[in-house]
């Protein structure tokens, strides 16, 4: 997505635990890398969709834009350690994009 608003994120694992604290999400997917890998068979710890539709509303926020509604999907995993982009633009469209230009959430907001 060709996006005017852009915000640079790669998550770490202190960034998981306390969004997990915070939210009260005890799935290990997102603290404990020997259950993610081993289990359920992830390459390393997942970010929390919630977390990446958060960094999505990040974008309106610092251009000074009010939302009233959002909407999003997540479409593929994004995982720790993994460099990805909050990507926006003033007419609603969201996304965040991981590398080889995979398109892990998509988002629309008003």
């Amino acid at each position: 997505m060709e996006a005017p608003w852009t915000l640079p994120v790669t998550a770490d694992p202190v960034l998981l635990f306390r969004f997990s604290a915070l939210t009260y999400n005890a799935h290990r997917i997102h603290y404990d890398p020997v259950y993610t890998t081993e289990v359920e068979g992830h390459p390393a710890l997942v970010v929390h969709g919630p977390l990446l539709a958060i960094l999505c509303l990040e974008l309106p926020r610092r251009a000074g834009r009010a939302v009233g509604e959002l909407a999003f999907r997540a479409r593929k995993p994004v995982y720790v350690g993994q460099p990805f982009v909050a990507a926006g633009s003033p007419d609603g469209r969201l996304s965040i994009e991981a590398p080889a230009g995979v398109t892990a959430m998509t988002a629309t907001f008003a």
